[in-house]
């Protein structure tokens, strides 16, 4: 699963700093999680960005060879 570009994520958390949505409501509009949005407030007040965070690893690919 790809990560949600960062001009993404800042037009969610503008929409959520506005004020006029609930965080529910904002989820709902743009089709996301709650938790993906408290995730970012947590990352933006913890480092200052909303910028995606570099793959950490984990398993490769199941399926090698081209598509």
């Amino acid at each position: 699963m790809e990560a949600y570009p960062q001009e993404f994520r800042e037009g969610v958390m503008g929409a959520v700093r506005s004020g006029e949505f609930t965080q529910e409501e904002v989820a709902e509009i743009f089709q996301v999680t709650d938790r993906s949005i408290r995730y970012w407030q947590r990352q933006e007040e913890e480092t200052g960005s909303l910028a995606p965070k570099p793959h950490a690893g984990g398993a490769g690919p199941a399926i090698h060879g081209e598509a």
